[in-house]
């Protein structure tokens, strides 16, 4: 799943709310599904995600890993606080890597940096 993920941010050419919560996913925030609100035509329940920040029980809303080279650099220090972090930018393609990611690529700063946290995060485990 994870080399799966790694290839999908590579060849993604813009973030998407659908990668930053695979992202999320796997480093550590839970998703649960509440159904506490009743749609008023149908009588039916209505199901929306709630995200529940890592190391918590509070309730939080995923940042926007793959599109703020900012979120992306802020989760990089989480996962990786010792390790040294890069972003180049060379004819076209932008080249991250944090600690043992190895050099992975993105078409902005952004995918290329997640790329880079979810191979040094799968190393890690």
């Amino acid at each position: 799943m994870a080399n799966d993920l790694i290839q999908e941010l590579q060849e993604a050419t813009e973030g998407t709310r659908k990668l930053d919560a695979a992202i999320a996913l796997l480093v550590g925030w839970k998703r649960q599904v509440d159904t506490t609100r009743i749609d008023r035509k149908t009588g039916q329940p209505v199901k929306r995600s709630i995200w529940i920040v890592p190391s918590s029980n509070d309730v939080g809303k995923v940042p926007f890993f793959t599109t703020s080279l900012d979120a992306a650099y802020e989760l990089a220090r989480e996962v990786a606080p010792e390790d040294a972090i890069g972003v180049s930018f060379v004819a076209g393609v932008f080249t991250a890597t944090v600690g043992s990611s190895g050099y992975v690529h993105g078409s902005t700063s952004a995918l290329a940096l997640c790329a880079a946290i979810v191979a040094v995060k799968t190393r890690s485990e």
